[in-house]
């Protein structure tokens, strides 16, 4: 088996950043959500000295066997702090989700599938729109004939009250060496629960002495990013019901050409892109997706972050009829002539949007170069867009 590496050029690793800061700019931003992070529980303080926008308030609850209280222990290791951490990815991406942490690990006992069971269903009576699940089982006890209890009550919660769930299959290390070793990589809740979502990669698949910390004080998994993103969904399309949402993120997940596709989560998850494709879905017209003809005259109306008007509904077009059936190539040739028409008149954030589109999918087709320099295009749109206006709503500083 090959060693599961790729080098981080080809990762992006400054990607998310200016995603989330483009998506921020169009007030997307969790406002309206609520997620729960069951974990280790959280340490306000050390959450308060992090350098985060909108609120810090975290509603902490107690769900261990013995009763610990809500707190997090203290730690400066790699790993510790685990909790506070993912709610720290969150309140990047998604400032104002309302934010829950229930403390199921406690100091003598790490919790058990029915511990977590009884968090999720707190979530489901309570009206949590996202949950964050960072904890993988790696046993064979939970088979298709027979699924666990924790897989049972995923896809139960779900239907019951639309609760997204967001779990950790594995972490990269882990299923690398897994793979290294000629071993299926097993992970419970991802194989038995279709209703949650399994993460099975960090945002930047990189060597482990360097994987857990993050340098502004979060994690580099995907699991609290990628439950920002799904806050950030729900919170600005509030009347969309959770398979809308799990299919507008499933469909626009950039495939990855450099890591095994049978490995779930090795995509490229781009909030942007299922915003984008969630939205142009109302628009597409009856016809066939084959039928569609963008046109862009000349410039229109501007959204407050000085969006063009056409030219976002001609990206949401794209995203929600090519995009989300797979078909990048014909994706990248319409945004090629999105960038030619709009040349003329597009502004800074015009640019970064469709530059980020561009390189979502030349990402998705194997060029790394065009991929590349669309990604550096955008963010420097973007920088130059953020630096020329006023402080626009939610957006990082």
């Amino acid at each position: 088996m090959p060693v599961l590496e790729i080098p981080l050029e080809r990762t992006h690793p400054d990607r998310h950043e200016w995603c989330r800061g483009i998506l921020a700019s169009f007030g997307v931003v969790g406002a309206g959500c609520s997620v729960a992070v069951i974990d280790k529980g959280v340490d306000p303080e050390w959450l308060a000295a992090q350098d985060l926008v909108g609120p810090r308030d975290v509603v902490p609850l107690d769900f261990t066997r013995g009763q610990e209280g809500p707190r997090e222990p203290p730690g400066d290791q790699p790993g510790e702090r685990h909790g506070s951490r993912i709610i720290a990815d969150i309140l990047r991406s998604a400032p104002l989700a309302r934010v829950h942490s229930l403390r199921v690990h406690g100091a003598e006992h790490e919790a058990d599938r029915a511990d977590i069971v009884r968090a999720l269903e707190w979530c489901g009576r309570n009206g949590i729109t996202v949950a964050n699940l960072s904890v993988a089982f790696y046993d064979r006890s939970c088979t298709d004939d027979s699924p666990c209890v924790l897989c049972r009550s995923i896809n139960s919660i779900a239907l019951a009250s639309g609760l997204f769930t967001v779990i950790s299959s594995g972490d990269a290390v882990t299923i690398g060496e897994k793979i290294d070793r000629g071993d299926e990589p097993w992970q419970c809740p991802t194989a038995r629960a279709q209703l949650g979502w399994g993460i099975a990669s960090p945002e930047v698949v990189t060597p482990a002495k360097i994987l857990l910390e993050h340098p502004e004080g979060g994690l580099s998994f995907t699991t609290g990013k990628f439950s920002a993103g799904v806050a950030q969904l729900r919170g600005a399309l509030p009347g969309v019901d959770l398979f809308a949402i799990r299919r507008a993120i499933r469909r626009s997940c950039v495939p990855s050409a450099h890591v095994p596709q049978n490995i779930g989560g090795f995509g490229r998850h781009c909030f942007l892109l299922a915003w984008l494709a969630a939205t142009g879905l109302a628009e597409i017209p009856a016809e066939a997706p084959s039928a569609i003809e963008i046109k862009l005259g000349g410039p229109s109306e501007r959204t407050a972050n000085g969006v063009d008007k056409g030219l976002l509904r001609a990206a949401r077009l794209v995203s929600a009829a090519l995009i989300l059936r797979q078909q990048w190539q014909r994706a990248k040739e319409a945004t090629l002539s999105l960038l030619r028409a709009a040349a003329p008149w597009a502004s800074e954030m015009d640019q970064a949007l469709l530059q980020h589109l561009l390189g979502s999918c030349a990402e998705a087709t194997g060029d790394d170069a065009e991929a590349a320099s669309a990604y550096d295009e955008a963010a420097k749109r973007f920088q130059s867009a953020v630096g020329a206006t006023a402080a626009l709503p939610g957006t990082p500083q």
